[in-house]
Protein backbone atom coordinates (compact mmCIF):
# COMPACT_ATOMS: atom_id res chain seq x y z
CA UNK A 1 0.00 0.00 0.00
CA UNK A 2 3.05 2.37 1.04
CA UNK A 3 4.34 1.87 -2.48
CA UNK A 4 1.60 2.64 -4.32
CA UNK A 5 1.15 5.88 -2.67
CA UNK A 6 4.89 6.98 -3.15
CA UNK A 7 4.53 5.65 -7.06
CA UNK A 8 1.19 8.31 -7.36
CA UNK A 9 3.63 10.83 -5.81
CA UNK A 10 6.14 10.38 -8.03
CA UNK A 11 3.97 10.59 -11.27
CA UNK A 12 2.16 13.83 -9.84
CA UNK A 13 5.85 15.32 -9.65
CA UNK A 14 6.78 14.71 -12.29
CA UNK A 15 3.31 14.77 -14.60
CA UNK A 16 2.09 18.01 -13.21
CA UNK A 17 4.87 20.84 -14.02
CA UNK A 18 4.27 19.06 -17.62
CA UNK A 19 0.73 20.03 -17.58
CA UNK A 20 1.33 23.38 -16.72
CA UNK A 21 4.05 24.10 -18.90
CA UNK A 22 1.82 23.28 -21.80
CA UNK A 23 -1.62 24.58 -20.66
CA UNK A 24 -0.81 28.33 -21.96
CA UNK A 25 0.52 26.57 -24.99
CA UNK A 26 -3.01 24.65 -25.99
CA UNK A 27 -5.08 27.75 -24.72
CA UNK A 28 -3.26 29.96 -27.25
CA UNK A 29 -1.58 27.95 -29.81
CA UNK A 30 -4.82 27.38 -31.61
CA UNK A 31 -7.01 30.11 -30.95
CA UNK A 32 -8.26 32.56 -33.73
CA UNK A 33 -6.22 35.70 -35.16
CA UNK A 34 -7.94 38.94 -34.27
CA UNK A 35 -8.68 39.44 -37.53
CA UNK A 36 -10.11 35.86 -37.89
CA UNK A 37 -12.30 36.35 -34.79
CA UNK A 38 -13.64 39.64 -36.22
CA UNK A 39 -14.41 37.73 -39.47
CA UNK A 40 -16.30 35.08 -37.99
CA UNK A 41 -18.22 37.44 -35.74
CA UNK A 42 -19.29 39.16 -38.73
CA UNK A 43 -20.05 36.58 -40.84
CA UNK A 44 -21.77 34.68 -38.02
CA UNK A 45 -25.60 34.54 -38.15
CA UNK A 46 -27.94 37.06 -35.91
CA UNK A 47 -29.08 36.41 -32.81
CA UNK A 48 -32.74 36.18 -32.16
CA UNK A 49 -35.38 36.37 -29.62
CA UNK A 50 -38.09 33.60 -29.17
CA UNK A 51 -40.17 32.87 -30.00
CA UNK A 52 -38.92 35.63 -32.64
CA UNK A 53 -40.94 38.34 -34.09
CA UNK A 54 -41.57 38.77 -38.28
CA UNK A 55 -38.26 40.93 -38.23
CA UNK A 56 -36.39 38.60 -36.54
CA UNK A 57 -37.15 35.96 -39.25
CA UNK A 58 -35.96 38.89 -41.58
CA UNK A 59 -32.97 38.86 -40.55
CA UNK A 60 -32.64 35.35 -40.57
CA UNK A 61 -33.79 35.50 -44.53
CA UNK A 62 -31.57 38.76 -45.08
CA UNK A 63 -28.35 36.54 -43.77
CA UNK A 64 -29.06 33.64 -45.93
CA UNK A 65 -30.13 35.76 -49.23
CA UNK A 66 -29.05 39.34 -48.99
CA UNK A 67 -25.93 39.69 -47.15
CA UNK A 68 -23.55 38.22 -50.07
CA UNK A 69 -24.14 41.56 -51.83
CA UNK A 70 -25.47 44.06 -49.74
CA UNK A 71 -22.93 43.52 -46.78
CA UNK A 72 -23.41 42.30 -43.60
CA UNK A 73 -24.91 45.76 -42.09
CA UNK A 74 -26.32 46.65 -44.58
CA UNK A 75 -23.77 48.56 -46.25
CA UNK A 76 -23.85 47.57 -49.84
CA UNK A 77 -20.95 45.85 -51.51
CA UNK A 78 -18.28 48.22 -50.22
CA UNK A 79 -14.24 47.64 -50.65
CA UNK A 80 -14.42 46.84 -47.26
CA UNK A 81 -17.00 44.39 -47.14
CA UNK A 82 -15.83 42.21 -50.13
CA UNK A 83 -11.91 42.62 -48.39
CA UNK A 84 -13.24 40.92 -45.60
CA UNK A 85 -14.97 38.05 -47.89
CA UNK A 86 -11.42 37.16 -48.62
CA UNK A 87 -9.29 37.17 -52.02
CA UNK A 88 -11.32 34.66 -54.28
CA UNK A 89 -14.78 36.26 -53.67
CA UNK A 90 -13.18 40.42 -54.04
CA UNK A 91 -13.69 40.55 -57.71
CA UNK A 92 -17.08 39.91 -58.49
CA UNK A 93 -16.87 41.00 -62.08
CA UNK A 94 -14.11 39.41 -63.59
CA UNK A 95 -14.30 36.79 -66.38
CA UNK A 96 -15.85 33.91 -66.33
CA UNK A 97 -17.23 34.64 -62.64
CA UNK A 98 -19.98 37.25 -62.66
CA UNK A 99 -18.99 39.29 -65.99
CA UNK A 100 -20.69 38.97 -69.23
CA UNK A 101 -19.39 35.53 -70.21
CA UNK A 102 -20.50 33.85 -66.57
CA UNK A 103 -21.14 30.03 -67.18
CA UNK A 104 -24.13 29.04 -68.31
CA UNK A 105 -25.62 28.72 -64.46
CA UNK A 106 -24.39 32.20 -63.35
CA UNK A 107 -25.77 35.89 -64.00
CA UNK A 108 -24.05 39.15 -64.93
CA UNK A 109 -23.45 41.14 -61.49
CA UNK A 110 -24.25 44.95 -61.42
CA UNK A 111 -21.45 47.32 -60.02
CA UNK A 112 -23.66 49.52 -58.09
CA UNK A 113 -25.10 47.05 -54.96
CA UNK A 114 -26.59 50.38 -52.56
CA UNK A 115 -27.11 50.25 -49.26
CA UNK A 116 -30.31 49.04 -47.79
CA UNK A 117 -29.50 49.99 -44.22
CA UNK A 118 -29.29 53.52 -45.04
CA UNK A 119 -31.93 56.92 -45.30
CA UNK A 120 -31.08 56.29 -49.28
CA UNK A 121 -33.27 52.89 -49.23
CA UNK A 122 -35.95 54.97 -47.00
CA UNK A 123 -36.27 58.17 -49.23
CA UNK A 124 -36.81 55.70 -51.94
CA UNK A 125 -40.27 54.29 -51.41
CA UNK A 126 -43.36 56.08 -50.10
CA UNK A 127 -44.68 53.35 -47.82
CA UNK A 128 -43.78 49.95 -46.41
CA UNK A 129 -45.86 48.50 -48.93
CA UNK A 130 -44.07 49.72 -51.53
CA UNK A 131 -40.75 48.42 -50.24
CA UNK A 132 -42.19 44.71 -50.47
CA UNK A 133 -43.79 44.92 -53.47
CA UNK A 134 -40.39 46.09 -54.76
CA UNK A 135 -38.44 43.15 -53.42
CA UNK A 136 -40.58 41.14 -54.33
CA UNK A 137 -40.89 42.19 -58.07
CA UNK A 138 -36.86 42.46 -58.53
CA UNK A 139 -35.27 40.52 -55.59
CA UNK A 140 -32.91 38.80 -55.00
CA UNK A 141 -31.20 39.97 -58.40
CA UNK A 142 -30.07 36.18 -59.84
CA UNK A 143 -33.55 35.04 -59.09
CA UNK A 144 -36.74 38.06 -58.96
CA UNK A 145 -39.42 36.83 -56.95
CA UNK A 146 -38.02 33.34 -55.67
CA UNK A 147 -38.42 34.12 -52.13
CA UNK A 148 -42.08 32.88 -50.71
CA UNK A 149 -44.71 35.82 -49.49
CA UNK A 150 -43.77 34.72 -45.82
CA UNK A 151 -40.07 35.43 -46.34
CA UNK A 152 -40.92 38.87 -48.57
CA UNK A 153 -43.11 40.37 -45.70
CA UNK A 154 -40.33 39.28 -43.09
CA UNK A 155 -37.59 40.63 -45.38
CA UNK A 156 -39.57 44.01 -45.32
CA UNK A 157 -40.19 44.25 -41.19
CA UNK A 158 -36.53 43.42 -40.88
CA UNK A 159 -34.95 46.49 -43.35
CA UNK A 160 -38.06 48.73 -41.77
CA UNK A 161 -36.95 47.98 -38.11
CA UNK A 162 -33.10 48.18 -39.07
CA UNK A 163 -33.64 51.66 -40.63
CA UNK A 164 -35.60 52.64 -37.46
CA UNK A 165 -39.03 52.43 -38.23
CA UNK A 166 -41.38 50.66 -36.35
CA UNK A 167 -42.94 48.05 -38.21
CA UNK A 168 -45.47 47.31 -35.95
CA UNK A 169 -46.46 44.59 -33.36
CA UNK A 170 -48.35 42.49 -35.72
CA UNK A 171 -47.23 40.44 -38.74
CA UNK A 172 -46.62 42.79 -41.71
CA UNK A 173 -49.85 42.42 -44.24
CA UNK A 174 -50.74 44.73 -47.85
CA UNK A 175 -53.11 46.61 -45.32
CA UNK A 176 -51.13 46.99 -42.97
CA UNK A 177 -48.03 47.90 -45.08
CA UNK A 178 -49.65 50.64 -47.04
CA UNK A 179 -50.08 53.02 -43.59
CA UNK A 180 -46.74 52.63 -42.72
CA UNK A 181 -44.97 55.60 -44.19
CA UNK A 182 -41.16 55.51 -45.03
CA UNK A 183 -40.52 58.72 -46.81
CA UNK A 184 -42.22 60.84 -44.71
CA UNK A 185 -40.86 59.26 -41.83
CA UNK A 186 -37.49 61.29 -42.77
CA UNK A 187 -36.47 63.85 -41.09
CA UNK A 188 -37.25 67.31 -42.76
CA UNK A 189 -33.33 68.91 -44.09
CA UNK A 190 -31.95 65.28 -43.36
CA UNK A 191 -29.07 64.11 -45.85
CA UNK A 192 -29.05 60.99 -47.86
CA UNK A 193 -25.58 60.33 -47.43
CA UNK A 194 -23.44 58.75 -50.58
CA UNK A 195 -20.51 56.27 -49.98
CA UNK A 196 -17.48 56.64 -51.39
CA UNK A 197 -17.95 53.58 -53.47
CA UNK A 198 -21.07 54.29 -55.10
CA UNK A 199 -19.85 58.04 -55.82
CA UNK A 200 -16.54 56.92 -57.98
CA UNK A 201 -19.10 54.05 -59.74
CA UNK A 202 -21.44 56.71 -60.24
CA UNK A 203 -18.57 59.34 -61.19
CA UNK A 204 -16.51 56.20 -63.63
CA UNK A 205 -19.77 55.71 -64.91
CA UNK A 206 -20.58 59.73 -66.20
CA UNK A 207 -17.39 59.61 -67.38
CA UNK A 208 -18.25 57.06 -70.08
CA UNK A 209 -21.72 58.25 -71.02
CA UNK A 210 -19.78 61.55 -71.82
CA UNK A 211 -17.15 59.66 -74.46
CA UNK A 212 -20.84 57.41 -75.19
CA UNK A 213 -22.18 60.96 -76.39
CA UNK A 214 -19.12 62.42 -78.03
CA UNK A 215 -18.51 58.85 -79.65
CA UNK A 216 -22.49 59.36 -81.05
CA UNK A 217 -21.93 62.43 -82.04
CA UNK A 218 -19.21 62.30 -84.28
CA UNK A 219 -20.54 59.00 -86.06
CA UNK A 220 -23.54 60.81 -87.00
CA UNK A 221 -21.41 63.68 -88.10
CA UNK A 222 -19.25 61.31 -89.96
CA UNK A 223 -22.75 59.25 -91.36
CA UNK A 224 -24.16 63.21 -92.39
CA UNK A 225 -21.07 64.39 -94.18
CA UNK A 226 -20.31 60.46 -96.20
CA UNK A 227 -24.38 60.62 -97.36
CA UNK A 228 -23.59 64.70 -98.34
CA UNK A 229 -20.59 63.74 -100.63
CA UNK A 230 -22.57 60.54 -101.95
CA UNK A 231 -25.88 62.85 -103.07
CA UNK A 232 -23.64 65.58 -104.79
CA UNK A 233 -20.39 64.15 -106.11
CA UNK A 234 -17.95 66.81 -107.37
CA UNK A 235 -18.37 67.75 -111.01
CA UNK A 236 -14.51 66.75 -112.40
CA UNK A 237 -12.86 70.34 -113.71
Amino acid sequence: MVSVVKAAGWITVLILPLVVFLSPLAQTGDGPSPEMQQFQDRLAPPATAFPPSQADQGAQVYYLVCMACHGDRGQGLTSEWRELLGPDDQNCWQSRCHASNHPPEGFVFPYLVPALISPGLVARFESALDLHNYLRQEMPWQAPGSLTETEYWQLTAFLLRANGIDPGVYPLDARMAATIPMRASLVPGESVPLSADDFWRLAASGVVGFFAILLVKWMYQTFQLHRKNSTNPEKPA
